[in-house]
């Protein structure tokens, strides 16, 4: 009975959230309004339920319950989320929240991710959501709390978002005497979210030593500046203690990893940021940004080239539209043919079609194809998965983005034309 009054509250948020109900109503109006409407849903859903019951009975002879739906109901949640429709995501998680079998973490990671598109406007009703979300027995309290703090973080509430460290400190049970792997793990990113909030305070700390430093004169700067100095890195200490603990953790934790190694690196501790990343990079081969934070951290500091050059052979493999795949070509077409195959790569995808330095790379590249059979083979075989479309979508100039890489683009197609001419004869 408790469970389904939550779910039942769940909903009032969720109505109150219907971007069809832009006016701010007195609460007894709102309260009926919210009778009216979630009546409303509930015979549209029984009819619908009703119809799709009697289709299903009608040719399959089978009973339609809520297992037959929820499929359906998914895909078209997913999609709904996939191209940002939050409208109509919204609507969904308001039906879905109808039923109370298995949707607890669906209506959660919904909800909060619908919500969070308002930013800092549905600061009020996010809080609601969590309230009640916090009720629900399927749930790691936990998991939806550290969801509200990244919230709170991510919109620059670091007083609150402190005030929540410290409640769910008071209410956290130590890991040893957790059974749950689930609520395990939930409690080692509390650590590290602790830290994250320690991160956002040295940040301003150091926001503030800049501006001491400006404001004060050569004296008081002397005198001030110093303990100022120790109780930043005193934070910035504080905040690395508490990352560490997810740094040896299989998972993507990009946003936990970069920030400390940020304050490594700001401190001076090069090396020590190196081989977490490295490390990082060895769990997480597949993920572009494990490969691209080793690059920039080698690069910022003059480190190894041969390993910013396969981090560079990484990233471009795996995204192939990254902007660092024009400095892997400059690195590699003086002694590597196959690099143009890169720029081919590249200009395959349409928001990368507008890029004037990439097709003057491409076009300075092809007028070299004359005394260079083995690049000629490259350019050909690139060419062969690209002449039926590219002439069309990369060389007629229709698109605006591709106009300003106009001569660029000319005398790429005087060449690929070249190709058409001789297959022909």
């Amino acid at each position: 009975m408790k469970m389904n009054e939550n779910l039942k509250k769940l909903r009032d948020v969720f109505l109150l959230l219907d971007p069809e109900d832009g006016s701010l109503l007195s609460a007894e109006d709102q309260e009926h309004q919210l009778d009216l409407k979630e009546i409303f849903e509930y015979y549209i859903q029984c009819s619908r339920r009703l119809s799709e019951y009697h289709q299903l009975h009608h040719t399959n002879q089978s009973r339609c319950n809520f297992s037959n739906i929820v499929p359906r109901f998914m895909q078209l949640l997913r999609e709904c989320v996939l191209t940002h429709q939050w409208p109509q995501a919204l609507k969904l998680a308001l039906a879905l929240s109808k039923e109370a079998r298995g949707t607890e973490t669906t209506l959660w990671k919904i909800g909060l991710t619908c919500l969070y598109q308002e930013g800092e406007r549905s600061r009020r009703f996010v809080e609601q959501f969590v309230k009640q979300l916090y009720m629900l027995q399927n749930l790691a309290v936990v998991e939806v709390m550290l969801d509200f703090l990244l919230f709170l973080l991510t919109h620059s509430n670091l007083e609150d978002a402190k005030n929540l460290v410290q409640e769910l400190k008071q209410k956290t049970l130590f890991p040893s005497q957790l059974i749950n792997e689930r609520r395990k793990m939930a409690h080692k990113l509390f650590f590290a979210y602790q830290g994250l909030t320690l991160y956002a305070e040295w940040k301003l700390a150091l926001m503030k030593l800049d501006e001491e430093e400006n404001d004060l004169d050569l004296i008081s700067q002397k005198l001030s500046l110093g303990s100022s100095t120790r109780s930043t890195k005193a934070i910035a200490d504080s905040a690395v203690e508490y990352l560490v603990t997810i740094k040896d953790t299989s998972g993507v934790w990009d946003i936990f990893i970069t920030r400390l190694v940020e304050v490594y690196e700001y401190y001076g501790e090069v090396e020590e940021a190196q081989k977490i990343l490295h490390a990082y990079r060895e769990r997480n081969p597949t993920n572009p940004n494990a490969h691209r934070y080793l690059y920039e951290l080698c690069s910022n500091n003059s480190e190894d080239e041969d390993v910013q050059l396969d981090c560079l052979k990484s990233i471009v493999q795996l995204d192939p539209c990254n902007s660092l795949c024009l400095k892997l070509y400059e690195l590699t077409e003086a002694n590597d043919s196959r690099a143009v195959s890169i720029l081919f790569d590249y200009l395959d995808f349409d928001h990368c079609s507008g890029n004037e330095e990439v097709w003057a790379s491409l076009a300075n590249k092809l007028e070299q194809m004359q005394n260079d059979l083995e690049l000629t083979e490259v350019v050909k075989s690139c060419w062969e998965s690209r002449s039926d479309w590219w002439p069309v979508a990369r060389f007629q100039g229709h698109h605006e983005v591709l106009k300003k890489c106009q001569a660029h683009i000319n005398c790429v197609k005087q060449v690929m034309d070249k190709f058409g001419t001789e297959e022909k004869t």
